[in-house]
C-alpha cells in the first residue's frame, strides 16, 4: 500500500509546533482531508483538529490530547510534537501527502477494475461498472449529501432569491428569445426541458440558436450531443444561424445564381465562424452515445472550465440504454430520470429534442400536446418544461402563415404557458414581425366566431396565449 508514516508524523507535528494557529494552518485544515492520511492513528488526530477547528478552537497539543477523538494517544501525540522541530514545511508537506493519497485512490481503482475484468458476469455490467470507476477518476463525485435540516434549506433558498434578484444570470438561463423568456419567466432554470416537434418544423434550428446564445452571447460552457448530424453539419447550423448567413449561400461560395461573389456575407460568416470558435463548446457526435457517456464528458468540461453552462441532446430517440430493459419505455424512463439528474447535478438546464407520434397528424389541429412524445408518460413525469414546434404551412401550403412558426409552451412546472412566434428561415430563426402576427391571429379568430355563429357547432383553434 503507498503511504508515508513520517509525512503523516510531520504535518501532525507541524500543526502542533504553530499551536494550531495562523494561515497556513487553517489553509491545510482546510485542503487536506482525513482521508489522505493512511494510518488509523493518524485520523484520529487530524479529525480531532477538524473537530476543533470548526468550533473556533486552536488544535494545539494539549486540547487534542485531551479529545475524545484522541484517548489513550497523548503520549504518542506528544511525541510528534517534540519531534517535530518547525511548521516551516507543513504546506510543502500537505501538497506531498495529497499526491500520496491520489495515487493511492488511483491504485484502489485499477485494482478494483481487475477483479472486476477477472469476474464472471454480463459484459455490458462490466464495461458499466469499470465506466463509473473512471467517471471517478476523473474528478466526477456525487453531491448526495442525504437529508438536510429545514432551515438550511430556508438559507440555501434565501440564496437563491437573492442571486434571482441580483445576479439573475447565476441561476436563469436565457435561450435567446426574449419572447420565449418572458413566458419561461426570465428563463429557463436548472431542470430538464423538451422541445417537441414533427419533422420539417424546425426543432434542430430552435435548439441551434439556444447553443449560439448560451455559448456566444453569454460565454458558458455548453455540451452538444448530436445524433442525427456530424459535426460539420452542426457547424453549418450553427454558424449560419449566428451569422445570419443562409446555408445555401454559405454552401455556393457566396455566388448568387446570377455569378455574383458577395465579399460582404463572406466576411460576417467568417466572423461568426471566428466567434464560435472562440467559445468553450463541445460538440459529440458518436451515434452510440449514452446517458453515462455524456455525463462522463460533461465531467471533463466542468473540470476544464470551472462549469457546465448547458446540455443539448439531439434526440432522445437515438441515445442507447446505458443497462438492460425489458421494455423501451423503461429504457426511455431510464434516460429521463438520468438527464434530469445530471441538470442538478451541473447546475444547468438539460435541453432535449422529442421526436412525436405521427397519430397527431389524424387530428384537425395538429399543435402537439405532450402525450404526444414517443413513451410520453415518464418524459411528462421528468421533464420541467415541455415545448412544442408547430407550423402551419407544413400541412396547409397555402397558409397565410407561411413560415410564420408557433413555439408553444405547453408545460412549465416553474411557471406559465403561452405562445410565443418566430420565422423559420434559410438562417434559421429570426424574429417574427409582431403587426403580422397580431393581423393573422384577429384573422382566424374572426373567421372562428363567424364559422360558429352559421353553424352552432364549437371550434378548438390556436391556442391564443402569448406572453
Amino acid at each position: 500500500m503507498i503511504y508515508n508514516e513520517q509525512l503523516e508524523q510531520n504535518i501532525l507535528g507541524a500543526i502542533f509546533c504553530l499551536n494550531g494557529f495562523g494561515e497556513t494552518v487553517s489553509d491545510v485544515l482546510d485542503e487536506v482531508k482525513v482521508e489522505d492520511f493512511y494510518s488509523q492513528s493518524h485520523k484520529a488526530i487530524y479529525s480531532a483538529m477538524l473537530d476543533c477547528n470548526s468550533k473556533g478552537i486552536s488544535p494545539d497539543v494539549n486540547t487534542i490530547g485531551g479529545h475524545r477523538f484522541c484517548e489513550d494517544q497523548f503520549m504518542y501525540i506528544m511525541e510528534m510534537w517534540k519531534g517535530t522541530s518547525s511548521g516551516i514545511n507543513l504546506r510543502k508537506h500537505s501538497e506531498s501527502l495529497r499526491k500520496i493519497s491520489e495515487l493511492r485512490r488511483t491504485q484502489d481503482r485499477v485494482n478494483s477494475i481487475n477483479e472486476i475484468i477477472s469476474s464472471n458476469g454480463d459484459l455490458d455490467e462490466k464495461l458499466n461498472e469499470i465506466e463509473q470507476i473512471f467517471s471517478a477518476d476523473i474528478g466526477f463525485s456525487s453531491n448526495e449529501i442525504g437529508a438536510k435540516h429545514i432551515s438550511e434549506c430556508a438559507s440555501n433558498y434565501l440564496d437563491y432569491l437573492d442571486k434571482r434578484w441580483n445576479n439573475p444570470d447565476d441561476v436563469i438561463f436565457t435561450t435567446g428569445i426574449p419572447e420565449l423568456d418572458a413566458i419561461f419567466g426570465g428563463g429557463l432554470e436548472v431542470g430538464l426541458h423538451a422541445v417537441a416537434a414533427r419533422p420539417k418544423m424546425g426543432k434542430t434550428e430552435l435548439m441551434g440558436k439556444m447553443i449560439n446564445h448560451f455559448a456566444v452571447d453569454r460565454n458558458l460552457p455548453v455540451y452538444v450531443g448530436s445524433l442525427e448530424m456530424p459535426d460539420d453539419q452542426v457547424m453549418h447550423r450553427l454558424t449560419s444561424s449566428l451569422s445570419q448567413v443562409g446555408k445555401d449561400e454559405i454552401k455556393n461560395n457566396f455566388t448568387s445564381t446570377e455569378g455574383h461573389y458577395d465579399a460582404v456575407a463572406f466576411s460576417v460568416f467568417k466572423k461568426g465562424l471566428s466567434d464560435l470558435a472562440n467559445t468553450n463548446t463541445y460538440i459529440d457526435t458518436r451515434h452510440t452515445n449514452t446517458v453515462k457517456k455524456i455525463r462522463r464528458e460533461c465531467v471533463k468540461i466542468q473540470k476544464k472550465h470551472g462549469r457546465v453552462g448547458g446540455i443539448f441532446v439531439d434526440y432522445l430517440g437515438l441515445l442507447e440504454s446505458d443497462g438492460k430493459h425489458d421494455r423501451h419505455d423503461l429504457a426511455i424512463a431510464h434516460m429521463t430520470r438520468s438527464l434530469k439528474g445530471m441538470s442538478k447535478e451541473f447546475e444547468c438546464p438539460v435541453v432535449m429534442l422529442l421526436q412525436l407520434n405521427r397519430g397527431l397528424e389524424s387530428r384537425d389541429d395538429k399543435r402537439p400536446i405532450p402525450k404526444d412524445s414517443r413513451d410520453s408518460g415518464s418524459i411528462e413525469q421528468d421533464v420541467d418544461s415541455w415545448t412544442a414546434i408547430y407550423r402551419d404551412s407544413v400541412y396547409k401550403p397555402e397558409s397565410p402563415w407561411k413560415m410564420i412558426t408557433e413555439i408553444i409552451v405547453r408545460l412549465n412546472r416553474h411557471g406559465e404557458t403561452g405562445t410565443c412566434y418566430q420565422v423559420l428561415t434559410s438562417k434559421g430563426f429570426v424574429n417574427a414581425d409582431e403587426h403580422t402576427v397580431a393581423k393573422l391571429i384577429h384573422d382566424e379568430e374572426v373567421a372562428r366566431q363567424n364559422k360558429e355563429d352559421s353553424s352552432g357547432d364549437g371550434y378548438v383553434g390556436r391556442s391564443y396565449s402569448s406572453k
